[in-house]
């Protein structure tokens, strides 16, 4: 069987880069992994990625520090 890599997400901050930084096309200001209060926290949220259409909803997300 064949099979084709692809890279799905990259993680990066579109608000303040432009460049590489910014992460993937697919990511935008309401999907960032980490963002506001959990900047810099590890991920505490929980993201459905539809690889259909290549788009990333925040699904749910924990308490700050959790």
């Amino acid at each position: 069987p064949d099979f084709i890599w692809d890279v799905f997400v990259v993680a990066g901050n579109p608000d303040v880069h432009n460049d590489a930084n910014a992460g993937s096309d697919n990511i935008n200001s309401d999907n960032m992994f980490n963002k506001g209060d959990f900047a810099g926290m590890s991920n505490n949220q929980m993201l459905l990625g539809n690889t259909v259409i290549g788009e990333i909803s925040r699904f749910l997300f924990g308490p700050k520090e959790c």
